[in-house]
């Protein structure tokens, strides 16, 4: 066999694991893009070859009695490359232990190397970039993440001056600065950094003792394209996106879609000539608002389309860059938002959906106590925080803070003043029987139909299991405060004065009474609640989410912000006097 990279890199693949994840399955030998997962993570470095002196796959005695491993890799790794194996006759206790005694059984103390986990694929030319331009001592492949993602990842803290400083594992480092995730593919100048800390538990203890030591150069690089499959909802997200990357690379702009605050939506036409819906958002400093919301979305998406086949459109696949991300889904052809049909095709349309969302998705329930906390917390965090903020604004604040105010003539509880009354008297009849998967914004404008098929877009704010009255308030604000109105006119809708705050709005809301009765009823059935119950429930959750939404109308005008407000004022009014005549 030709050494193609004599006195190159040795790259070690640590293969000891026992594959918890997913269900203590050997995890080298699954399968992602029909080849085993170590296929794939080797041909991530069939491009640079040349500069490989071995590749050297570690695992124990009874993995290759159970599993005949050296006889695997040897039918299945590519012979470009000078291939060893190093079998340990006992289970390891950590990552660091399996590595460090390879290299002593394996006989490669001071050679430079590459430790590289087996569950992922990626493009590595910016490591060995980064190793000929520097030579540095270590450089640490990294992956810009979301704030949900943490828990999955070995976290690395980058200082301004672009040096990793601290690293963490599946937490946020205490130094502060620019934070990434680790890939597990590290280099190091010399194996015998690693045999230097035998108190270590990870490679990244390793790493962390090197950026200690001023004369070493630790370095970082981001990294292009990577598949990630290290579990299994990884795994599925790692074979959408894989199946569809022809498409994504030569897909076709055709037009962009108006709406949306935090992402660009577009139609591409892929070379087959099929549509698609692409959403993207750049990868900017804001990650949570941005990046990290969007791939929450295709997420939650995701879980819905395998919650149930008739819930949302097909999705196509994401994939992400070091500048943006996105994902797509297909093009509903025929369909329009529900908010652009007709009040009997709205009730239609929004029975079909709830019907479905109550068969396989709401029906997933988590039973709370009597005396849980959810409600709570959602106050505090969601809606006293927002008062806080806002009250800056002193007309906000009036409609905020007073006892009692005037709105069109009629005197009206303060919107603090009605949710405390609400928390400290009716704190058990408002709060939440049970939790489950829910969409998050589930207004008309994010469910699209086309006289006999409904599927839902653009989930967001939704908690892994949250309460569906979350969705019926939505629900609400397309009809009874029918925002999909007022946000979009040019002119003032508020006439405001500390005596009396005037709505201009008698010639823009509707009554949408048929539509009303239509959503209680079937919201009825859904919650297993009484009709009166459910209305009372309705008019007290569709307004916090008006709360919620008014430092984004802010944004617009001042005159949105103070419409918001004030009809969320008027509707907790409403509210009130459900609860007490009951």
């Amino acid at each position: 066999m030709t050494r193609k990279g004599k006195n190159g890199i040795t790259v070690i693949f640590p293969m000891a694991g026992e594959g918890s994840r997913f269900g203590y399955k050997f995890k080298p030998f699954l399968l992602f893009n029909d080849k085993l997962f170590i296929q794939n993570a080797v041909d991530s470095f069939v491009e640079h070859c040349d500069k490989i002196e071995e590749l050297i796959f570690v695992f124990t005695r009874e993995q290759e009695d159970n599993f005949n491993v050296s006889g695997t890799i040897e039918d299945k790794i590519n012979h470009v490359f000078n291939i060893r194996t190093v079998i340990l006759d006992e289970k390891t206790d950590s990552q660091y232990e399996t590595v460090s005694k390879a290299i002593q059984q394996a006989g490669i103390s001071g050679r430079p190397i590459i430790v590289c986990d087996c569950d992922h694929s990626l493009q590595t030319r910016n490591i060995f970039k980064k190793v000929k331009r520097h030579s540095p001592d270590c450089v640490i492949p990294v992956w810009k993440i979301d704030i949900n993602e943490i828990s999955s990842w070995s976290i690395v803290s980058i200082s301004d001056d672009l040096q990793p400083i601290e690293i963490s594992e599946k937490s946020l480092p205490n130094t502060p600065g620019q934070y990434y995730g680790c890939i597990g593919c590290t280099y190091f100048s010399n194996s015998d950094y690693i045999l230097k800390y035998p108190e270590s538990s990870n490679l990244s203890d390793v790493v962390m003792k090197l950026i200690s030591q001023p004369e070493k150069q630790v370095t970082y690089t981001t990294i292009d394209r990577a598949y990630f499959f290290g579990d299994p909802e990884r795994l599925e997200e790692a074979k959408i996106s894989f199946t569809n990357r022809d498409e994504y690379d030569n897909a076709k702009f055709i037009r962009r879609f108006t709406g949306g605050s935090f992402a660009q939506t577009v139609l591409l036409e892929k070379p087959g000539g099929n549509l698609i819906v692409r959403k993207v958002v750049k990868k900017d400093k804001n990650l949570d608002l941005g990046y990290g919301r969007l791939k929450k979305q295709y997420r939650d998406l995701l879980r819905f389309t395998k919650l149930s086949e008739d819930a949302a459109p097909e999705l196509l696949g994401s994939r992400e860059t070091r500048s943006e991300y996105y994902y797509d889904m297909e093009f509903l052809s025929g369909y329009r938002q529900l908010s652009e049909y007709s009040a009997e095709d709205k009730c239609r349309g929004m029975n079909a959906l709830l019907d479905t969302m109550h068969r396989d998705v709401y029906s997933l329930k988590a039973t709370l106590s009597d005396k849980n906390d959810w409600l709570e917390y959602h106050l505090d965090f969601k809606i006293y925080e927002k008062f806080k903020s806002l009250s800056d604004n002193r007309k906000l604040s009036h409609i905020i803070n007073s006892p009692l105010l005037m709105i069109d003539g009629e005197e009206v509880v303060g919107a603090r003043h009605a949710i405390d009354e609400i928390r400290n008297l009716h704190y058990n009849f408002f709060s939440p029987k049970f939790l489950s998967p829910a969409h998050g914004d589930l207004t008309f404008e994010n469910i699209m139909y086309n006289g006999s098929d409904v599927r839902i877009i653009d989930t967001d704010g939704a908690e892994h299991l949250d309460s569906p009255l979350l969705d019926f308030g939505k629900m609400l604000q397309s009809i009874i405060s029918q925002y999909e109105k007022w946000s979009s006119v040019d002119y003032d809708l508020v006439e405001f004065g500390y005596g009396n705050i005037k709505l201009k709005d008698s010639h823009l809301i509707d009554g949408a009474d048929g539509i009303k009765d239509c959503c209680l009823n079937a919201w009825s059935d859904v919650l297993g609640e009484d009709r009166e119950i459910v209305e009372a429930l309705g008019y007290f959750y569709m307004p916090l989410h008006l709360i919620r939404m008014v430092p984004f109308r802010m944004k617009v005008s001042e005159d949105q912000a103070l419409y918001a407000m004030s009809t969320a004022a008027k509707h907790l009014n409403t509210c009130l006097k459900y609860v007490r005549n009951m």
